[in-house]
């Protein structure tokens, strides 16, 4: 037997934070054991707290820099990472959890904000038992967004930012911009 993969994708602003942190309060109410691991890069918050922008938050979250700090208890019925495009190397370990019999739940951004896969997101969706997209709203026309887009000048691939940095488009607009 081996444990489910959920993938929770979205652009920018979607709530994808929201449904992480409602599915970590669903295990925990379930009595399950779960580990949570967000990217240590992910400077935005206390490091050791996973926060949506409504200010929900769960505050004993592993920061790592790499997949390989990724690690599966005994005990654990689920790992959850957040902002998994951020950690390298997670697409072995990943598959190490499900193969331990434990449920990973990931959240990550859709694309980067060139509309390109990001990291291991790609590889991990192609072997998700489910993907849940969570959408936002254009930032242009006020429709359905699935793509983030950046606000302020900058070539680097990864800028850590939030709504002062990033925001979301439909596809139209992405395709105006």
């Amino acid at each position: 037997m081996s444990g489910r993969l959920v993938v929770i994708i979205g652009a920018m602003g979607s709530g994808k934070t929201e449904v992480f942190l409602r599915m970590i309060r669903d295990y925990k109410n379930q009595g399950l054991i779960v580990n949570v691991f967000k990217p240590i890069m992910d400077t935005r918050t206390n490091p050791y707290a996973v926060e949506s922008r409504s200010g929900s938050a769960y505050r004993t979250a592993i920061p790592v820099s790499h997949g390989e700090e990724i690690y599966v208890a005994d005990i654990d019925d689920a790992i959850f990472i957040d902002e998994a495009q951020f950690i390298p190397n997670i697409f072995e370990y990943v598959r190490n959890a499900q193969e331990h019999n434990v449920d990973v739940i990931i959240s990550a951004l859709s694309s980067d904000y060139r509309n390109l896969p990001f990291g291991e997101i790609g590889e991990l969706l192609a072997v998700a038992d489910d993907i849940i997209m969570v959408k936002a709203t254009c930032d242009k026309c006020g429709g359905t967004a699935t793509r983030t887009y950046r606000t302020v000048e900058s070539e680097d691939l990864i800028l850590i930012g939030g709504e002062e940095s990033y925001g979301a488009l439909c596809h139209k607009c992405w395709e105006k911009r």
